[in-house]
């Protein structure tokens, strides 16, 4: 019997077929494992799988709401339904959770012990991972600079990147809570932001399907690549071999960029199950 009184035996354990949903899937690395975790959204739950044979290794308790950002660093995976963050260990395991926003959360971004989240009404708050106790909270106006993405730039100490729906970005310092730095942006929605792996550069996707990779130290257009089938819902770059970065869309497809010659070189269409229209490819300039 469950604690409400009523029967379990036909309580859910997971839908058949369904590994994941819209929210971005997240990879995790574990040192004494050989292989990488991958863990996806299924709605009010979460599933670890392993990378070699793609087998579920976990499927999370179940959220009182669906899960609407997802996070993990070496120890931890961070769930955030409406206005709770939990965190978990080895994907069943709840250790806490963390109570302080009046708004969905749609934004989770470990740092370092830290925890960063944003609602839905651009409140950034950061959180001592350890103890549950807010440290900071940045609070932006939605209708001037509505936060879409954040990201730590690589060697930039207690500094984040945090892009807005209106198209500028802010380089903030959160140890000193000051604002360091205004992008101005490209006139579009910045959609989401991923290091790249050279030094102070970060690729910058928006919502016109531009495709920036900006140097943040001197305020400078690196490469600038464009898909033309709608907006860049992902970011990612290949660090073992040659200059490659992939970029996702709304339509589902994928495409591959070679930085080195700043062209396209493949691209697969419906990748993924998507509704909209195509577009004839990408180029740059």
């Amino acid at each position: 019997m469950s604690g409400d009184g009523g029967s379990v035996v036909f309580a859910g354990y997971r839908p058949l077929g369904y590994v994941t949903n819209h929210i971005p899937c997240i990879t995790r690395c574990i040192k004494n494992r050989k292989e990488h975790l991958i863990v996806t959204v299924t709605g009010k739950s979460f599933h670890t799988y392993g990378s070699n044979k793609l087998g579920i290794l976990s499927v999370s308790k179940q959220h009182p709401e669906d899960i609407t950002a997802l996070a993990a660093d070496t120890y931890l995976v961070y769930t955030a339904a409406a206005n709770n963050i939990y965190l978990w260990r080895r994907g069943t395991e709840l250790k806490g959770i963390i109570k302080g926003h009046q708004n969905p959360v749609h934004i989770l971004l470990p740092f370092a012990h830290k925890l960063i989240s944003v609602d839905d009404q651009s409140f950034l708050k950061i959180w001592d991972v350890n103890s549950g106790t807010e440290e900071l909270e940045l609070t932006f106006s939605k209708d001037k600079f509505n936060i879409s993405a954040v990201c730590h730039p690589s060697t930039y100490l207690d500094k984040i990147l945090v892009g807005s729906r209106q198209g500028p970005l802010h380089l903030w310092n959160i140890k000193t809570t000051k604002l360091i730095y205004t992008f101005k942006g490209w006139d579009s929605g910045v959609t989401c932001l991923e290091q790249a792996p050279a030094m102070d550069v970060v690729a910058i996707g928006l919502e016109s399907g531009d495709i920036y990779l900006h140097n943040l130290k001197y305020d400078e257009v690196v490469v600038r690549l464009h898909q033309d089938w709608g907006p860049v819902t992902g970011l990612t770059f290949r660090t073992d071999g040659p200059p490659i970065m992939i970029s996702g869309s709304t339509t589902g497809h994928v495409a591959v960029w070679n930085l080195e010659e700043r062209r396209m070189a493949s691209q697969m269409r419906n990748a993924h199950s998507a509704v909209g229209e195509t577009g004839s490819g990408g180029g740059v300039t």
